[in-house]
């Protein structure tokens, strides 16, 4: 039995509509094979809000390790990130779980199998140099016995030069304004380092 195959340029279509499917298989192709990750800065806090999928096959749990590296380094190190989630949910966070997203560069997702989800990171004082920053991202998603389930690199270009970080509290304008944190008057700030 023989079976005829047909090419798109044997259908007797328009110039223009065996253009567009053309296209439209090229974009398939490139969007099945990308890494499907979108990055955005948050306009007031100038951090970046990274959305990256969960793969299919993922268990109820997974560990999403996330690592920095300026352009041109190879010298990865470990993202302060937060998850995306409410002000709410902030407040609640043990400080267990606090340490890991910022010290450790660790989130712990749950049921995200297929999910497209989104953490936060801050890059300033490690990945911003001059109030630039140009660095690579990299999100290591682990899941059970720490087996790699899915790595994602994207880069992240910004330039922050107009904003001002203030560091050193103790030459403040209003220096009897601001209190140590073992302070209890709420009409003043306080001081965290």
């Amino acid at each position: 039995m023989y079976i005829h195959r047909l090419t798109i340029a044997q259908i007797p279509l328009t110039r223009a509509l065996r253009f567009f499917i053309l296209s439209l298989c090229i974009c398939w192709a490139f969007n099945v094979s990308s890494q499907n990750i979108t990055v955005s800065t948050d306009s007031i806090s100038r951090y970046f809000h990274i959305s990256y999928p969960v793969p299919q096959n993922a268990p109820d749990s997974v560990q999403v390790y996330c690592t920095f590296s300026l352009s041109g380094s190879d010298e990865w190190k470990k993202a302060s990130v937060t998850p995306l989630i409410s002000d709410t949910a902030l407040r609640l966070v043990s400080s267990q779980e606090w340490a890991q997203w910022e010290a450790e560069g660790r989130i712990t997702e749950r049921r995200a199998a297929g999910l497209t989800r989104t953490l936060v990171f801050n890059p300033y004082p490690y990945a911003q140099i001059n109030g630039q920053v140009d660095a690579d991202f990299k999100i290591e998603i682990r899941g059970e016995d720490d087996q790699v389930l899915a790595t994602y690199t994207t880069p992240l270009k910004a330039n922050h030069s107009d904003v001002v970080y203030v560091e050193d509290w103790s030459n403040v304008f209003q220096y009897n304004q601001v209190q140590d944190k073992e302070g209890k008057d709420p009409l003043k700030w306080t001081w965290r380092t």
